[in-house]
């Protein structure tokens, strides 16, 4: 269903602490962050897990379900301190955000990969997806070692049932702040299995507080008119100061501190 559309322009991470101390437009900086996550991680992540499912008995592939649990959780962080005047993130803790996301369903990988029946994602579990590691996380994310405490924390609060949560119970997270955020980013991407999505998300993301609208479009039956229809939608967006966040046949949701009006051109 929803596909985050633009694979992120590439952007070279040698000017990025620079980019972000000067506070750069929201939609760019966000391309910033997360260009090297789709660079490295992305493709090794479909060759990997492209036939595996996710959740919901193939409602649902593993690598859709994942890449849209990444960039929604990342986005919906940087774009929250940005939009309320805080300190803007730094690389590390975004990729350390990203990584735990990507191994926010490492147990569903490991079961359908070895046909086995592991019940949460414990501390070992985490620790043997880096022996392979199939998704390249150790080039994108060098100090996965060193914060290994910190990632299976995140990776079991992403859901309150974990079996394996009573592991990092009672530990002092440096980025407990992030725990909501990856909370956030497995939700909206599990609802993508309601009849409408979009709609579902943009009520979850509301309540709970987050500058989210839905840009709706109308269905076109050919497929070239839709890409045009939804290229110009995303465009109109980006340079009004939006950011598309999840895109779907229903239309755009994305976030803003207001409401943007699409006023057809004649």
């Amino acid at each position: 269903m929803n596909n985050i559309e633009d694979p992120l322009e590439k952007f070279s991470e040698e000017n990025l602490e620079k980019i972000i101390s000067e506070k750069d437009d929201a939609y760019t900086t966000i391309k910033l962050y997360l260009t090297d996550y789709v660079s490295t991680v992305v493709a090794p992540l479909f060759k990997n897990s492209a036939r595996l499912d996710a959740k919901f008995q193939r409602a649902l592939s593993f690598p859709a379900h994942t890449i849209t649990a990444v960039f929604t959780g990342s986005i919906l962080y940087i774009h929250d301190r940005y939009s309320t005047g805080q300190a803007l993130p730094k690389p590390h803790e975004i990729k350390l955000l990203c990584t735990a996301l990507t191994l926010h369903d490492a147990n569903k990988y490991y079961n359908e990969t070895r046909n086995a029946d592991f019940s949460g994602n414990h501390v070992a579990l985490i620790k043997d997806y880096f022996v392979t590691d199939p998704f390249n996380l150790k080039t994108y994310f060098p100090e996965w070692e060193d914060e290994l405490e910190e990632i299976a924390f995140l990776v079991q609060h992403a859901q309150e049932s974990d079996e394996a949560q009573y592991e990092t119970r009672f530990s002092r997270p440096k980025y407990a702040r992030l725990m909501p955020y990856i909370k956030l980013g497995d939700k909206v991407s599990s609802l993508s299995k309601s009849e409408y999505p979009l709609q579902e998300i943009y009520k979850r993301l509301k309540n709970e507080g987050h500058d989210v609208h839905l840009l709706l479009l109308p269905e076109m039956p050919q497929q070239l008119l839709s890409q045009i229809v939804y290229r110009n939608a995303k465009k109109f967006l980006v340079t009004s100061g939006g950011i598309p966040l999840l895109i779907s046949p229903q239309g755009i949701l994305y976030l803003s501190k207001i409401e943007l009006i699409l006023i057809p051109q004649n």
